[in-house]
């Protein structure tokens, strides 16, 4: 006798299936599985097609979930690695403006001495004039006082 195609309710999740005339239904469960599994991104795609390669399907269901396990521990891991690498990238990020900070504090700091130097120098500059000028004026108040005697 010729087997044909059913469908199948289960009870609890009110999930319908096809199952097919050459399929059984723990094969229809286990693909679902399998699908459900790779749309949720809990297993990669060749774990799907080791799964498909299993003929007892209690054994492929058993290793679906030790797949996923695995997948899970991969993605935390490389989860762990992210966010390590986001964490030593602020901290090369924040060390960098501390010293883009310091080195703004240090060229500031050396324009106020060289503004400083400057105004010094100008200083100078002003009393050395006002001296020679002060000079100038004392000789010439001299001569004027040479001449009215």
């Amino acid at each position: 006798m010729k087997r044909q195609e059913f469908s199948i309710k289960i009870a609890s999740t009110g999930d319908t299936f096809i199952v097919p005339a050459n399929k059984t239904i723990l094969d229809v469960l286990l693909e679902n599985n399998i699908q459900q599994a790779l749309q949720q991104n809990n297993i990669d795609l060749e774990d799907a097609i080791d799964l498909r390669e299993i003929r007892n399907v209690s054994l492929a269901n058993q290793l679906l979930k030790i797949r996923r396990k695995e997948k899970q521990a991969r993605d935390r891991q490389l989860q762990m690695e992210n966010i390590q690498m986001q964490t030593q990238s602020n901290t090369q990020a924040a060390q960098a403006a501390a010293q883009a900070d310091v080195q703004k504090q240090q060229a500031m700091t050396q324009m106020e001495a060289q503004i400083e130097q400057v105004k010094s120098q100008l200083g100078m500059q002003k009393m050395q004039q006002e001296a020679e000028l002060k000079k100038q004026l004392m000789q010439m108040e001299f001569q004027m006082n040479m001449q009215l005697k």
